[in-house]
C-alpha cells in the first residue's frame, strides 16, 4: 500500500490533521503536504481549516437516504473506493449488496472510536434504535456489548452472525410488507 492509500485510509478513520498524519505515516509534515496537494489536484480530498477531508464522501446514506452525521457511520472500503452508510444496519445491507470489502470500519457505540467492523461485536434488534431499524449497534469489546444487550435486549452477535440475523430480519419484513399490500 502506497503513501497516498495509507493517508486516505487514515483520513477515513478520522485522523485528518497534517501533524497527526505525519506522525502516523512516519514522514515529515512537508511530505504530507505534498501528498495532500497531489490528492487535492486529482479531486480526491480537500483542505479546510487545517484538516483534510475526502471529497467524494456522500452526504446521505445510499440505503435509507438519511443525512450522514458522523456519529454512527459505517465505512466499507473496496480497493480505493469507499462507501459510507449512516449506521451499521445500513452498512450491513450495503455489504450484502456489494459483496467483499478490503476494510470495514464502524464506530463503537459507547466511545465513538473507529473499530474494525469484522472483529467488533453487534447487538441486533434491541429496544434502542439510534438510527435505522432493526437496530445494529457496534461495540469494540464483548463485555460492553453484553451489558448493552442485558439492558436493551436484542441479540448479541459476531459480525457474521449480525449479517445472518439482519438477512433473516429483512426476509421476514419483506414477507410482512408484501402481505400488507
Amino acid at each position: 500500500m502506497g503513501r497516498e492509500e495509507k493517508l486516505l485510509e487514515l483520513v477515513e478513520r478520522g485522523i485528518n490533521t497534517v501533524k497527526d498524519l505525519s506522525r502516523e505515516l512516519g514522514v515529515s509534515v512537508m511530505t504530507v503536504y505534498r501528498t495532500i496537494n497531489r490528492l487535492e489536484e486529482r479531486g480526491i480530498v480537500y483542505k479546510k481549516q487545517g484538516k483534510v477531508f475526502l471529497k467524494d464522501e456522500p452526504k446521505t446514506c445510499r440505503v435509507c437516504g438519511k443525512t450522514l452525521d458522523g456519529r454512527n457511520d459505517f465505512i466499507i472500503r473496496r480497493g480505493k473506493r469507499s462507501i459510507t452508510a449512516c449506521c451499521p444496519h445500513c452498512g450491513l445491507i450495503l455489504l450484502m449488496e456489494e459483496g467483499e470489502a478490503s476494510l470495514i470500519l464502524a464506530k463503537d457505540f459507547i466511545t465513538g472510536k473507529p473499530v474494525n467492523g469484522v472483529s467488533a461485536f453487534y447487538v441486533v434488534g434491541s429496544k434502542a434504535t439510534p438510527c435505522c431499524a432493526p437496530s445494529a449497534i457496534v461495540f469494540e469489546n464483548k463485555e460492553d456489548a453484553y451489558r448493552f444487550y442485558r439492558g436493551f435486549g436484542g441479540r448479541l452477535c459476531t459480525f457474521k452472525e449480525a449479517m445472518d440475523c439482519l438477512k433473516e430480519s429483512l426476509k421476514v419484513n419483506k414477507v410482512v410488507w408484501t402481505s400488507l399490500k
